[in-house]
């Protein structure tokens, strides 16, 4: 029993061993990497907000871990990942393509509201030696419980923290509908809260400073989504893509897309599986005449206005991408979407 007990223990329950017992069962004939790579552990699954950008999976029931519950599962992971390691940080040590070391408490859930967050973050940098990174988009200010539960985080455990991510979108169910009279929410509200949450974390930002990966406020915009008819056609040979005020058309003829793939999806460079295809870039003006357009791009060559073409394919079907990479200008880019039979 001794070696199912953590730092802290000297006898559990009856109850809590055997829960741990079952636990290990579960994970003993896991592969390692399970252990070595592990990303997300979560002590909590839902979310209240209901933000329409969030996780698709996101239901709005939640399930969680008491403390019990946490203290059980990470005895029973350090007692089976103890197994193919002898020092901490027992999982997540072998992840270098992002962030070895760093557990990540959310995807479909609001960590920031889980009312034993402390417990979770203390117990899990304590026993397993990984530090826990943290993404909300905020909390009410009149939660006393939850406040000072943060509050503590930031007076005890900023050292156990991998980074503190606050969302400001408005997707949040207190932005999106606290302009409705009639409603429950109220924006002002929830730009106070946002600042309460921003004040409580001043401890962990004066010790891990601003990035992405320490203190940052993240600003969510609605996409640039624009519903257009799009035309792909073959003219004498040359490969021609038109949508609202865009037109495209091959630099050279009898041109074949193959698909690409991201080759990393960790590697935010956005490095690609195939070369691009080059297309001449026309702005189109109301009542212009396609053909004669095309036939004077081709005529001029003009290579001051080329773009880098790719074709990618998502569950619904086939899409094109224009200039998709980073460059040290940012990102300009755009994708266009045929009708597919699954794309309406």
């Amino acid at each position: 029993m001794n070696e199912y007990l953590l730092s802290d223990e000297i006898i559990v329950s009856d109850e809590d061993f055997e829960e741990r017992k079952y636990i290990i069962s579960k994970l003993i004939n896991m592969p390692e990497s399970l252990f070595s790579k592990m990303r997300h552990l979560q002590p909590q699954i839902g979310c209240l907000n209901a933000c329409k950008i969030c996780s698709k999976i996101a239901k709005t029931n939640i399930a969680e871990w008491n403390v019990n519950r946490i203290r059980n599962v990470i005895a029973a992971i350090k007692f089976v990942a103890s197994k193919y390691r002898n020092e901490k940080p027992y999982i997540v040590w072998d992840r270098d393509e992002h962030r070895s070391g760093v557990v990540f408490s959310y995807l479909d859930n609001d960590i920031g509201c889980y009312r034993n967050l402390y417990e979770y973050i203390k117990i899990t940098y304590i026993e397993l030696g990984v530090k826990i990174r943290i993404s909300t988009v905020g909390f009410s200010r009149h939660n006393k419980y939850i406040v000072e539960m943060h509050k503590k985080i930031n007076r005890d455990l900023v050292h156990a923290l991998a980074g503190f991510r606050l969302s400001f979108t408005p997707y949040e169910i207190g932005w999106a509908k606290g302009n409705d009279n009639n409603s429950d929410y109220s924006r002002k509200d929830y730009i106070e809260d946002m600042a309460e949450v921003l004040k409580i974390y001043r401890p962990y930002f004066d010790f891990a400073g601003a990035g992405s990966r320490n203190m940052c406020v993240e600003l969510r915009y609605k996409p640039l989504a624009i519903c257009k008819k799009v035309v792909v056609i073959n003219y004498n040979g040359y490969f021609v893509i038109q949508t609202g005020a865009y037109l495209f058309v091959s630099c050279r003829k009898n041109i074949r897309f193959k698909e690409c793939k991201i080759k990393n999806p960790m590697d935010h460079t956005i490095s690609l599986t195939r070369e691009p295809i080059y297309f001449y870039k026309y702005h189109l003006d109301e009542n212009e005449d396609i053909t004669k357009i095309i036939q004077l791009l081709l005529l001029e060559k003009n290579n001051n206005n080329i773009v880098e073409m790719y074709m990618f394919v998502n569950a619904e079907g086939e899409y094109y991408a224009v200039n998709p990479t980073i460059t040290k200008q940012g990102n300009y880019g755009m994708n266009i979407y045929p009708k597919t039979e699954k794309r309406k």
